[in-house]
């Protein structure tokens, strides 16, 4: 329910609050040894709540319309995941990539690296617009409390929710056999 995810200390402002975010999941593979390339096959960014910093005043356990507008906050974060799959799916799944130089490291270590850094950036891109959308969303609904322009919001993060669908789960970009194949070389 709810209630179970709003744990945290309590506001003496504010009736509520979410905190979310977004976190990376993903697969990659060396595709090829001389030069060196990579691909990154499996992709998953997922929203999540904090349950410990995430609260609601217990005299408003109740109140639908807050607890509404704290779960159209959670799924702002939801479309930003989505977009992130989306993004990734488009620029990173299954595209070679020269590994990075590895020197001090094992090169597995290297592209593990590399690839965390860039996602990053990305997640970063994403979380900054995803920010903007929650100030956005409190400012135009003065924190639930307008209720027509909360309507508006919660149809408009459902339609970003329909929009992203596909990019809902995992993003996968398997390598056959016949590719694998083709770009390994022979273990001696």
């Amino acid at each position: 329910t709810y209630l179970d995810n709003y744990v945290g200390d309590r506001s003496e402002t504010h009736g509520a609050q979410t905190v979310s975010g977004i976190t990376l999941d993903y697969v990659s593979q060396i595709t090829q040894d001389q030069p060196c390339m990579y691909t990154i096959t499996e992709f998953d960014a997922n929203a999540y709540v904090n349950k410990i910093t995430s609260w609601v005043k217990s005299e408003l356990t109740s109140n639908m319309y807050l607890l509404n507008h704290e779960q159209t906050h959670f799924d702002v974060t939801e479309v930003h995941a989505r977009k992130l799959n989306k993004v990734v799916a488009a620029e990173y799944l299954g595209k070679q990539f020269a590994c990075p130089s590895f020197s001090g490291q094992s090169q597995n270590d290297a592209i593990s690296e590399k690839i965390l850094q860039d996602l990053l950036l990305i997640r970063g891109q994403v979380t900054q617009e995803k920010v903007q959308m929650d100030l956005d969303y409190d400012t135009h609904t003065k924190h639930g409390t307008v209720p027509p322009m909360q309507k508006e919001w919660d149809d408009y993060i459902t339609n970003l929710l329909e929009y992203y669908e596909p990019f809902k789960d995992k993003q996968e970009t398997p390598l056959t056999l016949e590719e694998i194949e083709a770009n390994f070389s022979q273990p001696p």
